[in-house]
């Protein structure tokens, strides 16, 4: 079995209903993270990665309209710690992010999309991770733009299509997420005139999810309260102690 301990007030103890149901604030940091990228020599076009980084860099820049970079970043979390029966009230993104470049202006700000990744980052090829991270033309991959202008920590609410990508993949244990500059691939002609970088520091120091979430707990019961029922009931501040068996969900 498990154990659960609760701090709770006397009062909800007398009226106390069951399924419980626990609405934790998980933070989880990354599992696996970095960046590809793409090269076009010419009427070649070649795809590197994905390569494991303390730095998930999204990047562009050219020496030629025939020779241009464009790199893309990911970074992925292991999601195990959530119920896969979770109902998701809430989902964060906090980054640390580092921008520079030559090409800005009112009507091009450092706009950064955040995307979906339907493939694996530890599994997938290069190709097919760059190609998921920039999908354009599908809305569905499309979490939110963002203007990347600055060097600060940043605290993102994602919104509905993230939260539900979330939801729908807790059973797989993972979900990540994708960072590519709008318009990325146009960049050029020229490295000195036309360049523009990201970077989304992805270690614990910098990066994680915060996920705030319930589930029931079912088919509890309750074999054994060991607490004492005189310091339990005494104070409006105790310690509720119960040992339980859940047979249902991912604990035993």
């Amino acid at each position: 079995g498990i154990e659960i301990v609760l701090n709770v007030p006397v009062e909800w103890l007398e009226t106390a209903k069951f399924p419980v149901t626990v609405d934790p604030l998980t933070t989880i940091y990354k599992n696996y993270g970095g960046y590809v990228y793409r090269y076009q020599s010419g009427s070649s076009t070649y795809y590197y990665g994905p390569y494991d980084s303390t730095v998930s860099y999204t990047q562009c820049y050219g020496y030629s309209t025939s020779y241009r970079y464009t790199y893309r970043g990911f970074i992925k979390f292991d999601t195990s710690t959530i119920a896969d029966t979770a109902t998701i009230s809430l989902f964060k993104f906090k980054v640390y992010q580092y921008t520079s470049g030559s090409y800005a202006s009112s009507s091009m700000p450092y706009w950064v999309r955040f995307t979906k990744i339907g493939s694996n980052p530890a599994t997938a090829t290069a190709q097919t991770l760059w190609t998921y991270i920039g999908n354009p033309t599908t809305t569905a991959y499309r979490y939110q733009v963002v203007n990347a202008g600055g060097n600060f920590n940043r605290l993102y609410t994602m919104g509905t299509t993230a939260t539900t990508d979330l939801k729908n993949g807790l059973s797989s244990d993972w979900w990540a997420i994708g960072m590519h500059i709008i318009n990325g691939t146009t960049f050029g002609p020229s490295y000195g005139a036309n360049y523009r970088y990201t970077y989304f520091y992805n270690d614990q120091s910098y990066s994680e999810i915060q996920v705030t979430w319930s589930a029931p707990l079912p088919d509890l019961s309750v074999t054994n309260v060991y607490s004492d029922y005189s310091v339990q009931w005494a104070a409006e501040d105790n310690t509720f102690k119960a040992k339980i068996k859940n047979t249902g969900n991912k604990a035993s």
